[in-house]
């Protein structure tokens, strides 16, 4: 009785394992990236999110995470996983470029950290009841908006 012969498309698994090399030496960044946009107070957009971010060094300004904060919820709420899996997919199959599939990824948690900021619950601690006063509103990190909107992605490849 003759042996079963298998018979495997070598040029499909290269490409499979050059897109998973890829894959594993790619990432997206989420913070702030142009150090030239400056505040009214004369930060810079990266000075003023690190400020609120981590909290002041003197502690008069208090860690009030946005970027972790919001990317750890959407990990745990499984929305990151539901995310990613398709997209890592897309790129095992050949339908996506590893480069696309991460400008996606990156687009996605801009927009989580932005609605985190903007509409999910408030970011503790609560503001100072004099903050409130000065700003007419409770929410932390929402002044002008201009922070927020300046929150980038950047897709790295090592």
């Amino acid at each position: 009785m003759p042996k079963p012969s298998v018979i495997v498309n070598m040029t499909k698994w290269e490409k499979v394992k050059k897109t998973l090399g890829l894959i594993q030496e790619a990432q997206v960044k989420i913070g702030f990236f142009d150090g030239s946009q400056v505040t009214e107070e004369g930060f810079t957009m990266i000075e003023l999110a690190a400020v609120h971010e981590f909290g002041s060094e003197d502690g008069v300004i208090p860690e009030r995470s946005f970027i972790r904060a919001s990317l750890r919820k959407a990990h745990e709420d499984g929305e990151l996983a539901k995310v990613c899996e398709p997209l890592y997919k897309a790129c095992i199959e050949g339908k996506m470029t590893v480069d696309h599939a991460l400008k996606i990824l990156g687009e996605w948690a801009v927009h989580k950290v932005r609605e985190y900021v903007t509409q999910g619950p408030h970011i503790p601690p609560p503001l100072k009841p004099a903050t409130i006063a000065a700003k007419g509103s409770d929410r932390p990190l929402v002044d002008t908006g201009a922070m927020v909107n300046a929150v980038q992605y950047e897709v790295i490849h090592k």
